[in-house]
């Protein structure tokens, strides 16, 4: 069973509600094995669309993230199944946001959409 037709509905729900929210791993490079260098490689964008959400004190607490820095995006990706990796950046409410933690909501094992902690 896909999930695809619920994707492509939270979709158009937080695009009409919320902001484009692309998120990008920089060039972490790709080392050669016969050279043992690191080559470069092309950044990785993973849009989306999100909107703001409480976050849990708890869970910032646990990631040892200060609250005051930290955010919390309920996320849904322009492509369904496609998820941010930790580390990546997004530019968020005027700063240069990390990511902290993905927790995808999957409920065949593809994301339909994700809630993302963030942090300064």
């Amino acid at each position: 069973m896909s999930y695809q037709a619920d994707h492509d509905s939270a979709l158009a729900d937080v695009t009409a509600a919320g902001s484009a929210a692309t998120f990008i791993l920089g060039n972490q490079g790709v080392s050669d094995p016969t050279t043992g260098r690191t080559v470069p490689s092309a950044d990785i964008s993973v849009p989306g669309f999100a909107i703001e959400k409480k976050g849990s004190l708890t869970q910032y607490q646990a990631l040892g993230l200060e609250v005051a820095k930290a955010k919390t995006l309920f996320w849904v990706p322009t492509t369904y199944g496609a998820l941010p990796a930790l580390s990546s950046q997004i530019a968020w409410a005027g700063g240069t946001y990390i990511v902290k933690n993905v927790a995808p909501i999957a409920p065949d094992g593809v994301a339909i959409a994700a809630t993302i902690v963030v942090s300064l």
